[in-house]
This record gives structure tokens, C-alpha cells and sequence, in this order.
């Protein structure tokens, strides 16, 4: 049977008069529009967007409305909070609007500051990219993406049927002399199928809200997007800028981190997630009960606290593949904090290798399903190369007592074990013994 629910059971009660809300209202926002830390609201009317400020003395009397020559002469389409974008304290509202004449076609986004001096001239006007873009059918604030204290905004493209082509989604950073030039865009190639914001939610828990975009035509999927930029940080070797032996086996490289601008405590980062990338490929620290001492401070004087984070040197030769001579490269430091939150800084190193260097390099890393271990040897005599599970068992003899010269050789791995059943996916180590001494590296098996 269905309950009915008598109004004594209501707990909510209203708190502006019914007679204040007797307008023609098409739309509601809310957010903080005069910096004082309560929940303001603007209701549309037929006479423009009027701003009700919240407090314990709120009532039904409209503390300020946006109008004027700007507003009157076009369409308000949509509005919405878009944050403090300017880094006042107070959010700005956005505003898509239109000639009066127009439709959608050759709108624009207008950002009016909040705060005690907000009055009905733009601050800051975003316009379409093509005078046939169907501009500002939506759109939403993401908050602070890249840790510079400014609100950002997506700004929702979708094109009439003159332009035939996809919607497109313009992302827009705030800041303290934001422009109209979108720092980034998404696109879709399916016609008025693309650009259309749903909302904005952090749905992976890393702090930043994350975009929800319909692509309701032909699949009517929903799309999530992480805006969310790395945190910013700086990294160096420890000791210097002195040369790394690519594929020197067993010798450790610590890289140090710290956080810049203080966005970060070092106590917050989880180690499992860092890894060193370039675009050959990304390697994993020593992990940190292997680590004899780990010297957590300042050391090069700049009032910053460093983590060190260690490497060996037998793995860089996934990130930076067989080098010749000495050579100045440069990695990036990647990871997450508990928090979810990304952190990245770019770290500049020497490296040196080649044939005159016992050196050794797998490719792709992670393989799947073959790789080439190359590697060089300065002496000719016997190589054995083998490859070792994570139990440290023996899984694949690759050479066994092969006579080899000086200068670059290689082998291929197939991902098989010396029955020929596959590997499993998981870390795996090579052991390459010749007369000039043993080379070691780890790699990743991905099925």
C-alpha cells in the first residue's frame, strides 16, 4: 500500500516568501557569488538574471541583477557558476547568450566577476571558433585543475547542419588575465552528436572534477574526463649531474623529488606508483626494503624536502635504448599521491654506453608477446644468457656457452618458457654472463 506523507511530517520548511519566486523563471544557479562563504542564488527572468544573496537574513528581495545594455540586446541561453576563475574569492558567473536576431549560431560565453565590485559588464567574452558553431549549448566549471589557485571551464561546440561537422568541447584555465583561446580541446567527427556537458563530478578521487560528456549519437554514451593536470614537482640526480653507465649492472641511481609551490607533502606520495618515463619506456624504483639507507631532507639547500627515490642502472636501457657515447638525456618522474592526485617533474641526466661500455637494452618493455635484449660486450668469449621468474627459478635458457666477439649483439625472446609454454604475466629478470662480467635488468611481461 502507498504511505501518504501529511505535511506534519515535512521537516523542510520554506524560507523566502512564495509572492519573491512569482516571476518567469527559466533557470537556477547556485554558488558563492559575493565572497562571504554562504550559497547565493540567480533565478532567470524575463527582465534579465537576479542575484539573491544568502545569509541568515535572506529574503525574497533581489540584491543585484545582472542587465544593462549587454544583456538586453541578446539572448541568455544558459548560465552557470563558473567558479573563481579570477582567484577573488568570490565564483563568477558564466552566461551563453546570442544576438537578438540569432539562434545558438555565432554565440558566446560572457564571465561576469562575482564579488563587492560584480556589475553587468563582461569581464571576460569567449567566442566561437567557426561563425557557423552552435556555441555554449552547455557548460560547467571543473574548479582548479592544475593547482594554480583559478577555476577552469568546459565550454560545450556542437555544429548546425550547414557545418556538418562533430561537436567539440573547448577547456578553458582560469587565471588573473584569462584569454578566450581554448588551452585544449576535445572533438568528435560525428555531427551534432558531440558537446553537450552533463556535469562535472571527481569520480576517480584524486581532488580535481572530472568531465561527464554525452556522445548521444549513435551509441548515446557517456564520456568521463580527467582534466586534472600533474601537481608540479623537481627532480635530480643525487650527487649531481654525474654519468649514469647504461646497463651497468647493480649500480644504484637515486633521483630526488620535491614538491614546487608546496602542492604536495612528500609524506603523501605512494611509492608503489612512481616510475621514471621517456618515450622508449618507463622503469620502476628499487623498492623500499631493499634500500639500506634512505635520506629523507634537504640536501641542496632550497628549504624544499626531498624523497629519494632509487633506480638501477642496468634498467635505463629501456629508457633511453643503446647509447653510444656520453650523452646529456632527459626522463620524467611520474606518480600518484594517496590522495590519487598526479605529481610529474623532468629530470636531466648524463648517460653513456655503447660498444666500448658493457651495456644491455629490451625492447619493448613491457613485451608483449617478443622483445630483442641487445647488448655489447668489450672482450670476445663465451656468453650465456638466461631468464629468471621472480622466485628467481629458471624459466629460459636464451644462450648457453655461444662464443661471441666484441660489439652489439642481440637476442630475441619469445615470451616462452624451455618447454614452449607461454609465460605468464608478471616481472621476469635476464642474467647475461661474458667475459667482461655479468649484465642483469628486470622486464615486464604483459599476455
Amino acid at each position: 500500500m502507498m504511505a501518504t506523507l501529511t505535511s506534519s511530517r515535512v521537516m523542510g520548511r520554506p524560507i523566502l516568501p512564495v509572492a519573491s519566486l512569482s516571476i518567469s523563471v527559466g533557470r537556477v544557479a547556485t554558488a558563492d557569488w559575493n565572497g562571504d562563504g554562504v550559497a547565493d542564488v540567480i533565478v532567470s527572468s524575463a527582465s534579465g538574471l537576479r542575484v539573491y544573496y544568502g545569509g541568515p537574513g535572506m529574503d525574497g528581495l533581489e540584491d543585484f541583477r545582472l542587465t544593462g545594455s549587454t544583456i538586453a540586446s541578446q539572448r541568455i541561453r544558459e548560465f552557470a557558476s563558473a567558479g573563481d576563475v579570477n582567484g577573488d574569492g568570490a565564483d563568477d558567473v558564466m552566461i551563453a547568450t546570442a544576438d537578438a536576431e540569432d539562434t545558438w549560431v555565432r554565440g558566446r560565453v560572457q564571465i561576469y566577476y562575482g564579488g563587492a565590485g560584480m556589475d553587468s559588464v563582461p569581464d571576460v567574452t569567449l567566442h566561437a571558433q567557426d561563425p557557423v558553431e552552435v556555441f555554449g549549448p552547455a557548460m560547467t566549471s571543473l574548479g582548479d585543475t592544475n593547482g594554480d589557485g583559478y577555476a577552469d571551464v568546459l565550454v560545450g561546440t556542437s555544429f548546425d547542419d550547414i557545418g556538418g561537422s562533430g561537436g567539440r568541447v573547448d577547456f578553458f584555465l582560469g587565471g588573473a588575465s584569462m584569454d578566450a583561446v581554448p588551452d585544449a580541446s576535445l572533438t568528435s567527427s560525428v555531427p551534432n552528436a558531440f558537446g553537450k556537458i552533463l556535469g562535472a563530478a571527481d569520480v576517480n578521487g584524486d581532488g580535481v572534477l572530472d568531465a561527464f560528456i554525452s556522445l548521444f549519437y549513435p551509441t548515446g554514451d557517456v564520456l568521463v574526463y580527467d582534466f586534472s593536470a600533474p601537481l608540479p614537482s623537481r627532480a635530480f640526480v643525487q650527487g649531481g649531474n654525474r654519468t649514469i653507465h647504461v646497463g651497468k649492472a647493480d649500480t644504484p641511481v637515486c633521483i630526488r623529488v620535491e614538491p614546487v609551490g608546496h602542492a604536495y607533502e612528500i609524506a603523501d606520495i605512494d611509492m608503489s606508483t612512481i616510475r621514471l618515463v621517456t618515450e622508449l619506456g618507463s622503469i620502476s624504483p628499487i623498492p623500499l626494503g631493499s634500500i639500506r639507507r634512505l635520506t629523507i631532507g634537504d640536501t641542496d639547500g632550497d628549504g624544499v624536502t626531498e624523497l629519494p627515490v632509487w633506480f638501477v642502472s642496468s634498467d635505463f636501457g629501456n629508457l633511453f635504448g643503446s647509447t653510444r657515447r656520453r650523452a646529456l638525456v632527459e626522463a620524467r618522474l611520474e606518480g600518484q599521491l594517496a590522495s590519487h592526485r598526479r605529481f610529474a617533474a623532468s629530470v636531466t641526466m648524463t648517460t653513456m654506453g655503447g660498444p666500448h661500455e658493457l651495456s644491455s637494452v629490451l625492447a619493448p618493455n613491457p613485451m608483449n608477446p617478443v622483445a630483442t635484449l641487445a647488448f655489447a660486450t668489450m672482450h670476445p668469449g663465451i656468453v650465456t644468457v638466461r631468464v629468471y621468474d621472480v622466485a628467481g627459478r629458471l624459466v629460459r635458457t636464451v644462450l648457453s656457452g655461444n662464443h661471441l666477439g666484441p660489439g652489439d649483439h642481440s637476442v630475441r625472446l619469445d615470451g616462452r618458457d624451455d618447454k614452449g609454454a607461454a609465460l605468464g604475466s608478471g616481472v621476469y629478470f635476464y642474467r647475461i654472463e661474458t667475459t667482461d662480467g655479468p649484465l642483469t635488468g628486470r622486464f615486464v611481461f604483459a599476455r
